[in-house]
């Protein structure tokens, strides 16, 4: 039985959702124009790019430019009160700062003189730090971006400002980590009790892994077997790519989980077991475990399965914690158990065969 798959976005469109949270106003004779369309940099990299001066109709002359790069983290959410779940009750939030530098471009007595309907160029270069730098993440509960903000200077001295968000990829060495090479192993079950409380059997899940990290875009191979000691019927079994955040705001915390990766298989007939050995492909465009260095916003990832049991009973849910990184592992899992050629690696897609 042929597995399907659903891949949920997974960050790629990263670059949309920040430009939109820092839209430029048409009208403004002053834009940023970064040399990089995907606006991705990596830390300790440089970012270079124009500063646009548009005479417009007056023309305008700029006695200096300023640049202000600004990184920060925020969480925030509401709390509402058990009595009335429409009144607010209280809000947490917390700010942390990653980059906060500010840098004169040019200056002079004028530095520009743009005539009108002209448009004259102004490059920059800024070099980002090393890391720990946090990757570009936006969330309902948190955020972090990256901007820079523009401020020109004029002869009639007034100010004119743009922004322009960039997207910063943080960066996680798996090899920090030493268990991250070694295989994972996942045991559960579940007692299946039917709607008149009758006790019908036992299912039980295990799953192998041949490491417990993984970089970006990697296939992350699994065999599961599942062993069906019930009356009732498995009738689907599936695995999910989990993100799971962790928020920190004002001393409290919340957690938030969303399958970004999904992939389905066939079911388990009553008294039976059977066997998946099955992948599931990693994005390429994800932010890495603990997002490369924020204490507000903590990131992690998880492989789950579940068990779709038939009847009135509730599903079996269990999951592996991995991790995805920037930096591959020197050395992989070396158990002959979860070996590559073991899990199918680069064979037919995954299936639930007896």
């Amino acid at each position: 039985m042929i597995a399907t798959r659903d891949i949920c976005p997974d960050g790629a469109n990263r670059k949309f959702t920040v430009v939109e949270l820092y839209k430029e106003d048409p009208s403004c004779p002053v834009k940023i124009r970064f040399d990089r369309d995907s606006l991705e940099y990596s830390p300790s990299e440089a970012i270079t790019g124009r500063i646009l001066l548009d005479g417009m109709v007056g023309g305008v002359d700029v006695t200096e430019i300023k640049i202000n790069v600004l990184g920060t983290g925020r969480t925030s959410w509401a709390v509402l009160t058990e009595n009335q779940k429409k009144q607010l009750d209280m809000a947490h939030a917390s700010t942390e700062v990653y980059i906060d530098t500010n840098f004169v471009v040019d200056k002079g007595t004028p530095i520009t003189k743009v005539e009108p309907y002209m448009t004259a160029e102004v490059t920059f270069s800024y070099t980002l730090p090393p890391s720990p730098l946090p990757s570009t993440f936006i969330d309902a509960f948190g955020s972090i971006t990256y901007v820079m903000k523009v401020s020109a200077r004029t002869t009639q001295d007034t100010e004119l400002t743009c922004m322009g968000a960039f997207i910063v990829n943080g960066e996680y060495d798996l090899n920090s980590d030493p268990a991250l090479g070694h295989k994972a192993e996942l045991h559960d079950h579940k007692r299946v009790v039917s709607c008149c409380c009758i006790k019908r059997g036992v299912i039980e899940i295990m799953v192998k892994l041949p490491q417990r990290g993984f970089v970006l875009g990697e296939q992350v191979n699994f065999v599961a077997e599942i062993e069906n000691k019930s009356t009732s019927r498995v009738k689907q079994v599936v695995a999910r790519l989990l993100q799971k955040t962790l928020f920190h705001a004002s001393g409290e915390n919340k957690e938030d989980s969303k399958p970004l990766v999904t992939v389905n298989a066939g079911s388990v007939e009553r008294k039976s077991k059977e066997l998946w050995a099955g992948y599931l492909d990693l994005p390429r465009h994800l932010p890495p475990t603990t997002l490369g260095g924020s204490s507000l916003i903590v990131l992690n990832y998880a492989l789950q399965f579940e068990l779709i049991i038939s009847g009135c009973t509730s599903n079996l849910r269990a999951e592996i914690p991995i991790s995805i990184g920037t930096v591959g592992l020197a050395k992989g899992g070396s158990s002959e158990d979860a070996s590559p050629a073991k899990f199918g690696k680069g064979g037919a897609p995954p299936e639930l065969a007896k």
